[in-house]
């Protein structure tokens, strides 16, 4: 079974400015990854606490609906004609929605106790109700992450250790440091797709597109058919690249090797905002759109 998140791409504020105006994301988004919700000895990977987890995506799918009524209303000031289809970009946000509400209760109902008790707590609400900012979640990361650090200052090749801290660091979203230690990891095991796909959304949420890019590929070049680096190939080509077939290709290939009854709507449903994506006369308009 494969588990889907939110349908639109994060960057962190010091990243925007390497892509162009209307590839840009607002601050809280996150792009699509495929998490397997068990921690497990070779994905060692700390769990979020899933009821919040819930919360969060939903939250973030609301935020990209508040975000393409701000995309349509910027293009109509900086590119003319070039606009945002409603229908289109409202349809996305609905996907967001969905996923983020499936993502929720896929967690939910995977995570045991104990797994809930370990996990990092930087997405928590402070005591005034609002969430810890990217400096507070780093600050919480850190502290989480130190013991770990230490160990692997006597056992730098330690590829557990790495792979905890990278992950440590990703749930704080502090995506570059936790790129550079699964790049560590990889060094170590690089047939490891698991966390090569999980660097490629770190690279992605920083802002390396094209790095993200390569880093999946690479990944089915090992594991042809992994179904988390087909999803999220389509998702980084649609939302980074702008590339509707590149998209629609790689998650034809996805219902192709894995036919999930339970997934296959959304991802048909995906597949169609895609096509209606790639035939509106927006893709025209919009920096790396593919040229037909």
């Amino acid at each position: 079974m494969w588990d889907f998140p939110p349908a639109s791409p994060r960057q962190k504020t010091r990243g925007l400015g390497r892509m162009p105006r209307r590839q840009a994301c607002p601050h809280g988004l996150r792009p699509a990854t495929l998490r397997n919700c068990l921690t497990t000895k070779e994905n060692p990977r700390p769990q979020i606490a899933p009821i919040l987890a819930q919360k969060v995506l939903f939250g973030k799918g609301l935020v990209l609906y508040v975000w393409s009524r701000t995309v349509m209303t910027s293009q109509s000031r900086d590119s003319g004609p070039a606009r945002w289809h409603p229908k289109l970009v409202y349809g996305m946000a609905s996907v967001c929605l969905l996923l983020g509400l499936s993502v929720g209760y896929l967690l939910r109902g995977s995570e045991s106790p104990a797994a809930a008790a370990s996990t990092l707590d930087a997405p928590a609400q402070s005591e005034t109700g609002h969430m810890p900012t990217l400096e507070q979640m780093k600050a919480m990361a850190d502290k989480k992450a130190e013991p770990l650090l230490e160990q692997l200052k006597k056992d730098p090749k330690n590829k557990d250790l790495l792979l905890r801290v990278g992950y440590f660091y990703k749930s704080a979203h502090q995506f570059k440091d936790a790129a550079r230690y699964f790049e560590q990891g990889l060094l170590l095991d690089p047939q490891n797709v698991a966390v090569r796909t999980e660097r490629a959304s770190c690279l992605y949420y920083d802002g390396d597109i094209d790095g993200a890019l390569a880093e999946l590929e690479q990944s089915l070049k090992i594991s042809p058919t992994d179904a988390n680096s087909l999803f999220n190939l389509g998702m980084i080509r649609l939302n980074g690249k702008q590339d509707s077939a590149g998209a629609i290709a790689a998650w034809q290939d996805l219902l192709k090797t894995h036919p999930s009854p339970d997934k296959k709507a959304i991802v048909e449903q995906m597949i169609a905002e895609a096509r209606q994506q790639k035939n509106s006369p927006i893709s025209s308009g919009i920096p790396g759109a593919p040229k037909e």
